[in-house]
């Protein structure tokens, strides 16, 4: 019961991480409540290492982020995620493979799990927040597997989707995005965001490959955006390879 605490409580954690990446008017759950003691209770029930600095990083985010003007927070989203895109918000933008590889494999996870995001909101595939709200999801389903087979096959797959696709672009977005703004709310969500994912890997022991010394600089995207109907999609391996 204890896990399932804080499998569930990590899950949260993540939803709200997710959400200092939305443009201010898409924010799915409302900031204004959220104190730094409840912040503190939250990082608590998660049981990961480094809670108090989890917690007054975490609330510096926050308190940016309810004390930002709209305009100005919605101005600085649409300059670097939209439209010229300063900072790409997708994976592909950062890996240097062929991108119907990365979306296929990316699509692979989640048409296993039945997870639809990137098509019900109209993101790609390799969006942050669809990536961010597909691993809250496995922590979700995590607590609730019935067997311990169930629950085994899902940790497992998140930690193959961890290894093969968020911790390899994580930090090299966060780095990007710190160079691109100095916009204190942004800057201080990617702080945030690389501390929790580093806290997350630790406590699950996920497998990941080295941490990139330095930015190896946005690749080129292509002029369509891929979707999860591509024809040359990788199926997802329920073993995870060590």
């Amino acid at each position: 019961m204890k896990r399932q605490i804080r499998l569930l409580a990590q899950a949260d954690l993540v939803l709200l991480l997710a959400d200092l990446f939305r443009s201010p008017e898409n924010i799915r759950h409302s900031l204004d409540s959220l104190k730094k003691a409840n912040l503190a209770m939250l990082i608590e029930a998660t049981g990961l290492r480094g809670r108090t600095k989890l917690v007054e990083q975490l609330h510096r985010a926050v308190k940016l982020a309810r004390r930002a003007d709209v305009t100005e927070w919605a101005a600085c989203y649409r300059l670097l995620f939209d439209g010229s895109i300063v900072c790409p918000i997708n994976e592909a933008a950062y890996i240097r493979r062929d991108k119907g590889s990365i979306i296929g494999d990316i699509c692979g996870f989640y048409r296993a799990f039945g997870w639809a995001a990137a098509e019900q909101t109209g993101e790609r595939p390799d969006h942050l927040l669809v990536e961010l709200e597909f691993a809250a999801m496995l922590l979700v389903m995590a607590a609730r597997t019935e067997t311990n087979e169930q629950a085994r096959l899902t940790e497992e797959a998140l930690a193959e989707f961890t290894r093969q696709h968020l911790s390899d672009w994580l930090p090299l977005f966060c780095e990007q995005l710190r160079l691109s703004t100095s916009y204190p709310l942004l800057v201080e969500s990617a702080n945030v965001v690389q501390l929790v994912w580093r806290a997350l890997v630790n406590w699950h022991d996920w497998t990941v490959d080295p941490a990139p010394t330095g930015t190896t600089g946005v690749t080129r995207e292509p002029e369509n955006p891929y979707e999860c109907g591509a024809p040359d999609l990788v199926t997802l391996e329920t073993k995870t390879t060590h």
